[in-house]
């Protein structure tokens, strides 16, 4: 999944801009950017504690953590600022992955 979103996004990046597209195609796009964080943060969790959380446990913490970069975009696009965008993602991403570790 993670190579067809990394050819999605060259495709995408090379072919059209998002005045063109329209929002389906940027809606695609962070679709395939979210793709490609899940699968890198899977890779770095497994990497990282070894079979020591779980596979399940290991797809939970990386699903929550790959929202962390579309959070901190749309955050800063809605106008709050890099800033307060990104503490106001690392906080409700930190509360995610708390609860995610706990149950």
């Amino acid at each position: 999944m993670g190579v067809l979103a990394v050819i999605a996004i060259a495709v995408i990046v090379n072919v059209t801009s998002p005045s063109e597209g329209g929002p389906a195609v940027v809606l695609v796009l962070l679709l395939s950017f979210y793709v490609v964080f899940v699968d890198l943060f899977l890779i770095v969790l497994r990497l990282v504690w070894r079979k020591k959380l779980g596979d399940k446990k290991e797809l939970q913490l990386s699903l929550m953590l790959a929202f962390l970069p579309i959070l901190v975009v749309g955050a800063h696009n809605f106008g709050g600022g890099w800033v307060i965008g990104g503490i106001s993602s690392l906080l409700a991403v930190g509360i995610g992955c708390a609860l995610v570790v706990r149950i």
